[in-house]
């Protein structure tokens, strides 16, 4: 009877947390402002103009820079997106379809931190409490509402599963080590960013366990059979994103070994908890006060642990580093040119909070004087005092631009040759190096162009395209040649004197060769699960 009311407890206070993590997008009918916010919204109505133009997958997004196209569908891989799309594609509100989406992952964040804690620790309670803190963690609720940025909150949601593998692979039970490329290949395809801060983690915990993986091979065998399956499955993305990086010059080169990773490092005296009237709107909320309460109050057992969980130390440890090296006190304008790439030091606020919580989690469920129901009295204090602070954090914004329907924010894949203002004035027109009749009809970024009265042989059409490579033009089943033309526009070369041309994005050599690998590489994922799992229960 005792364990059935806990379970109604527990079960309540899941679903108090969940309703006030969730509390913004459940009673306010817009959206209050974030600082990526247009361009995720865009990037769901750019998805949703794709389905309409039926150019699926949506790769070029229509629609942006004045009607021109905008490659964020290959430097951003949208898999999750296209829930939300498609619900806008359908009718729905886009801040509705928005709203659904956040409500999701926050459903993920915490269940993702459950399973994961409950593998590790082997304890309900300590999974549910440590789910809680991590799904009202001040982080997460920065980059949900305060900075808007979806592709680090769904990052959220597979991080537990990349620790919960490599937790198997260096410290547990090496069977489990596909969860390290289930979260690697999530987080992939939801933040191109947090992968690089995946692949730092992964060789600091491999350094702090060099000695065991040399006496242990087969834990090294697993990380490499784990990481290049998650790099082959992920090709499909990664691939194409690099080819088109080597295409041509984009806008965010100028990003790299620039001052700004070094202005946005975090104020040391703002790590822990920034008040909202004295920071500034770009300073994040830091870690949270709660951090603080988890040291005091579990310092007895940090000490005495008989049992000196290594797991718990070395997630301790990362913690503080990645702690410091979100702060000015790291010295970041000595590695500017490496990891300027990062933008904002602040970013590893994410492996702070999920580190320290995982290694404070082990000292809970060792902690076997812990009085359950005070200590979930205080940290149920501490998350909504961070839910209460945030709030006012956050309110201090106004609700959205209409404005700003297909925002670029800084324009990072643009390529350094396209104008934009000249996008603007030039209009949605085709112009020739010739005298040449052309008429053509849009739909998205495919154009169906018919021509007449050409007299010459290096006749050219410049569409109202910004070239991209994977740019095809095709008349009467044969392929015209297809170059970067003036002021970055797409450049079609003329056979015929008249004729009809169909222009589209198609999917280059290099695209179709890693979509082709990543679909074996999964297949092939599947089966080494599935046997493996046979193998274990014979």
């Amino acid at each position: 009877m005792k364990k059935l009311n806990n379970k109604w407890k527990y079960g309540i206070l899941v679903v108090f947390f969940l309703v006030l993590a969730n509390l913004e997008f459940l009673v306010r009918k817009d959206l209050i402002y974030g600082h990526d916010i247009y361009f995720h919204l865009a990037r769901i109505k750019g998805i949703s103009d794709s389905i309409k133009a039926g150019t699926i997958p949506a790769l070029i997004y229509p629609g942006y820079l004045s009607g021109y196209g905008y490659p964020n569908g290959v430097f951003y891989a949208d898999i999750f997106l296209y829930l939300p799309a498609l619900l806008v594609y359908l009718g729905l509100n886009i801040n509705i379809a928005y709203k659904i989406m956040m409500i999701l992952i926050n459903i993920g964040v915490f269940g993702s931190m459950y399973y994961a804690m409950k593998k590790i620790a082997k304890n309900k309670y300590t999974a549910l409490i440590v789910g809680l803190m991590y799904l009202m963690s001040s982080y997460k609720f920065c980059d949900m509402f305060l900075r808007a940025a979806l592709g680090e909150t769904l990052a959220f949601v597979f991080f537990p599963l990349f620790i919960l593998g490599l937790y198997s692979i260096f410290y547990g039970d090496k069977k489990n080590w596909y969860y390290f490329t289930i979260g690697l290949i999530g987080i992939c395809f939801s933040h191109n960013l947090s992968l690089l801060m995946c692949l730092m983690v992964t060789i600091l915990v491999f350094f702090l366990n060099i000695k065991e993986v040399f006496k242990d091979k087969e834990r090294f065998r697993k990380l490499m059979t784990g990481g290049i399956l998650a790099i082959l499955i992920c090709l499909s993305f990664i691939g194409p994103m690099v080819e088109m990086m080597l295409s041509d010059k984009f806008s965010y080169s100028t990003l790299l070994g620039s001052d700004m990773v070094v202005k946005r490092a975090a104020n040391p005296l703002y790590a822990i908890i920034a008040i909202p009237s004295g920071a500034s709107p770009w300073q994040p909320m830091g870690i949270g006060f709660v951090f603080i309460f988890l040291l005091v109050y579990l310092r007895k057992v940090m000490i005495k642990d008989k049992k000196d969980n290594k797991f718990s130390r070395d997630m301790l440890f990362l913690g503080l580093v990645f702690l410091i090296l979100s702060t000015s006190i790291f010295p970041w304008n000595l590695v500017k040119n490496v990891l300027g790439i990062i933008q904002f030091p602040w970013r590893f606020y994410m492996l702070v909070t999920i580190l320290l919580l995982v290694g404070f989690g082990i000292k809970i469920s060792n902690y076997k004087n812990l009085n359950k129901r005070v200590f979930t009295l205080i940290v149920s204090a501490f998350m909504i005092e961070t839910f209460l602070i945030g709030s006012v954090y956050h309110l201090r914004f106004n609700g959205l631009d209409d404005n700003k329907e297909y925002w670029i924010s800084q324009g990072e894949y643009v390529p350094d040759d396209v104008d934009l203002e000249y996008l603007k004035t030039r209009g949605d027109i085709i112009t020739s190096n010739e005298d040449v009749k052309t008429t053509f009809e849009r739909k998205g970024i495919n154009l169906e162009i018919s021509y007449s009265d050409n007299n010459s042989d290096d006749t050219y059409l410049e569409l109202p395209l910004v070239y991209y490579k994977g740019y095809v033009a095709k008349e009467d089943n044969n392929t015209l040649k297809v170059i970067k033309g003036d002021n970055g526009l797409v450049r079609v070369y003329l056979n015929n004197s008249e004729g009809n041309i169909k222009v589209y994005y198609g999917f280059t050599k290099v695209r179709i060769g890693c979509l082709i690998i990543s679909v074996i590489a999964l297949g092939g994922f599947i089966i080494i699960i599935e046997n493996q799992k046979k193998n274990y229960l014979i």
